[in-house]
């Protein structure tokens, strides 16, 4: 009888865990993360991983870095960024971001999606000058102009050293639609769209570093979501699994 009840758990578990792993398939494969910290997801890697960075410490419910020197993502990728593997699916990305900047500094900051086999990559940033003001660019490596793209959107110029800004790129098949707001109640601003081959898998993620001067860059990340996705925050699988396990064995 002892043999055939845990014959019966053991069966139960693995049904469990094949659901768990089916209903992770047909979710989206982009992992949202909201930086409520101490932690921050698992799936998500760092490039050049900035010395001083933290989820939910210096601001609650933010990520916060300080400025990398040398961080540029332009003709060559030597940012600071923070990314997350996916297979080849649309997606609907989205930032919003807070940075401060000083004088005798360039510093840039944005959201962007990255096809590593063609070594290529489409962003989105905000790019700072040492006069306090800055811009919006929607780019693609070495490319800003052309095809959708710009290096200066039309409308924005902060002059305060200070920004705050919504930034969202939009991928189906092999053309992705970049967009940016002020204010969280503001309807959308499209900037254009622009030909991109995504060759899975590829790397969708948020960066910031200082391209070139002192240094003095602070960027701050609320969140980081896909808006195709139904799942709001993290899902750990193994810690489901390890919770449920726990349940059948004292039951």
């Amino acid at each position: 009888m002892k043999v055939k009840s845990f014959l019966c758990l053991i069966s139960l578990f693995v049904c469990l865990t094949f659901c768990l792993y089916i209903s992770d398939s047909w979710s989206a494969m982009v992992t949202p993360d909201d930086f409520n910290g101490p932690n921050i997801s698992p799936v998500f890697k760092w490039q050049k991983e900035p010395k001083k960075w933290d989820a939910g410490k210096t601001v609650k419910g933010w990520l916060h870095i300080e400025g990398v020197f040398g961080g540029n993502l332009w003709c060559s990728d030597a940012s600071a960024r923070l990314y997350q593997e996916i297979a080849d699916e649309p997606f609907d990305i989205e930032t919003h971001m807070k940075a401060k900047w000083g004088n005798n500094t360039s510093d840039i900051a944005g959201i962007v999606a990255k096809s590593p086999k063609d070594d290529n990559w489409v962003k989105l940033k905000l790019w700072m000058h040492a006069d306090k003001t800055a811009q919006i660019q929607f780019q693609k490596k070495c490319t800003e102009s052309g095809d959708g793209l710009t290096g200066n959107v039309a409308g924005y110029r902060p002059t305060t050293g200070e920004a705050e800004l919504w930034l969202r790129l939009k991928r189906e098949k092999d053309k992705c639609t970049s967009y940016y707001k002020t204010a969280e109640n503001e309807d959308w601003k499209e900037i254009g769209t622009t030909s991109f081959p995504f060759n899975a898998p590829y790397e969708v993620g948020i960066y910031g570093g200082v391209d070139s001067g002192a240094g003095d860059l602070v960027v701050e990340f609320d969140y980081f979501k896909d808006n195709t996705s139904p799942i709001k925050s993290a899902v750990d699988s193994k810690a489901k699994l390890a919770s449920l396990w726990g349940k059948i064995k004292n039951e």
